[in-house]
């Protein structure tokens, strides 16, 4: 992740002691690895250079074929897979364990919301070292055949031009990259129309934004209105006593034990223009069903 510096990645090495250590091979990446590794005082990974501008055991040497058969035994689904860090922007970075399972239930619910396949392409702006970039830029591409258009840092103009040269067709991503793509002088100097899905998430999603992409990116208007055909739609059960247990419930169904939060949340929903009906909403949410607009 960028903004993790030296202290951050000193700690981080010194709780998972990896065997290699892959950093963007210029001189001030390789400089910030070296004295991280330095900092950790303990087992020294092997720093591996991707797109090395001088001589350095590099990515793209690994991948050679060495004419050795002795691979390493693929593991079992409960076994740990990755550790994704936080930022460390207000403490020191905290692990999260992922395992095998988890991460491919992930992809799968990922191809059947979106309908993701081979001929997808994915822009993505977060970096590897962000969840969003595991998922979307390594794993995705890895499990579903699809491709991946990465950048090693934000800028809305060179997004465009990549969507529009690479023929991208979805992102994943905060609202602001959305914004800024749409805000930015050259937007409508491109043509975008390849972009069917940007799903948006991490921060409030102002229903303005998603109104004005859709009068903006008619692609990406026709599979919005296509995938919500498809969708089954979803049930929100309203659960008296409050101190209640709520059992689970199937896939595609929300249940609360505070009638208050689930009125809260159907307007909201409603806000937003998810079709919920007004006998649902006087019932307090009992159980209302709705479908996409």
């Amino acid at each position: 992740v960028p903004i993790l510096r030296a202290r951050e990645l000193s700690l981080i090495l010194r709780e998972t002691a990896p065997g290699a250590f892959f950093v963007r091979g210029d001189d001030q990446h390789l400089g910030l690895a070296r004295e991280a590794i330095a900092m950790a005082a303990g087992p020294k990974p092997e720093i591996v250079a991707v797109r090395a501008e001088r001589p350095h055991l590099s990515l793209e040497t690994l991948l050679e074929p060495s004419g050795s058969a002795d691979y390493p035994d693929a593991g079992l689904p409960e076994d740990l897979a990755a550790v994704i860090y936080t930022s460390g922007s207000t403490a020191a970075p905290k692990g999260a364990l992922h395992i095998h399972e988890t991460l491919a239930s992930e992809i799968l619910s990922l191809r059947e919301a979106h309908d993701l396949g081979s001929g997808d392409r994915v822009l993505m702006p977060s970096p590897l070292g962000h969840i969003s970039g595991v998922i979307h830029g390594v794993l995705v591409p890895a499990l579903l055949g699809t491709s991946a258009v990465l950048q090693p840092r934000w800028d809305a103009g060179n997004a465009i031009r990549a969507i529009e040269t690479h023929r991208v067709t979805y992102m994943i991503g905060a609202p602001v990259f959305l914004r800024e793509i749409l805000d930015h002088p050259s937007f409508d100097d491109h043509d975008l129309s390849s972009l069917r899905l940007f799903s948006c998430g991490g921060a409030p999603v102002p229903p303005e934004l998603l109104e004005e992409a859709r009068a903006r990116l008619p692609a990406l208007v026709a599979k919005l209105q296509e995938q919500q055909a498809k969708q089954r739609g979803c049930q929100l059960h309203w659960v008296e006593p409050l101190a209640a247990d709520v059992p689970l419930g199937l896939a595609g169904s929300w249940q609360r034990s505070n009638g208050a939060v689930a009125l809260a949340m159907g307007q909201e929903l409603a806000r937003q223009g998810w079709a919920i009906s007004d006998q649902a909403m006087a019932q307090g949410l009992a159980q209302a069903q709705w479908s996409g607009r």
